[in-house]
């Protein structure tokens, strides 16, 4: 009996797809904001294994979010005709395309992704470390070090605009390999060598005497 693999798919987890309000610097609820989020858990079950391969997190501000998704899904459509259907992110966390479309017009956002410890720091404007961050109209990176692609992260945005508050979409996407496993039995042919002795007998050797004529 022996493990045999019957079926392995690559998955797409949408994680977060939502579009986050972050207020302005006087607005009495703060302008700093966040979003946790929770990876899918690898498993290694004796028939199911689930391994998160990476994951990918895309950011875009006002209504240029739109249009940049549109252009990403019309990329994506045009190099991956030759693979499964993938979305942006997708494509991206696979390498399938190196880079997708942000907006690079429109109002800034200031954001990170932490663990938790470090969004309450974010959140409360004193030093914190990352995972990735930026400031601009949008941002977007994959992840896929194995040791960042367990656990629960946070993305943390700001607004430092005085009056304006800005309208961030955001997307989170997890690439899974599932491979399913079934017992199967196997008849194994052992080969035994035969062998057979045989006796042999000494040989034997007869004088024989002829005459010659002389000189």
């Amino acid at each position: 009996m022996r493990k045999v693999v019957v079926r392995k798919d690559t998955l797409e987890e949408l994680i977060i797809d939502k579009i986050q309000r972050v207020h302005s610097r006087t607005n009495e609820n703060g302008n700093t904001t966040s979003i946790g989020f929770l990876l899918p858990v690898n498993t290694n079950l004796p028939n199911n294994r689930k391994r998160v391969i990476g994951w990918a997190y895309w950011i875009a501000v006002g209504d240029e979010a739109r249009k940049a998704l549109e252009k990403n899904l019309r990329a994506v459509q045009k190099v991956a005709i030759q693979t499964a259907p993938l979305t942006p992110l997708g494509a991206l966390i696979t390498g399938v395309v190196t880079e997708l479309i942000i907006p690079t017009l429109g109002e800034d956002v200031i954001y990170a992704i932490t663990d938790e410890d470090n969004r309450n720091l974010f959140i409360n404007n004193q030093t914190y470390r990352h995972y990735g961050n930026g400031k601009g109209p949008g941002g977007v990176e994959k992840i896929t070090h194995p040791a960042l692609s367990q656990g629960r992260y946070f993305i943390c945005l700001s607004n430092d605009n005085f009056r304006t508050g800005v309208d961030a979409t955001v997307k989170v996407l997890a690439l899974v390999e599932q491979t399913v496993l079934e017992d199967k039995t196997f008849t194994d042919m052992e080969v035994t060598p035969r062998y057979r002795k045989e006796m042999l007998q000494e040989p034997s050797v007869r004088q024989y005497r002829f005459p010659f004529p002389a000189d």
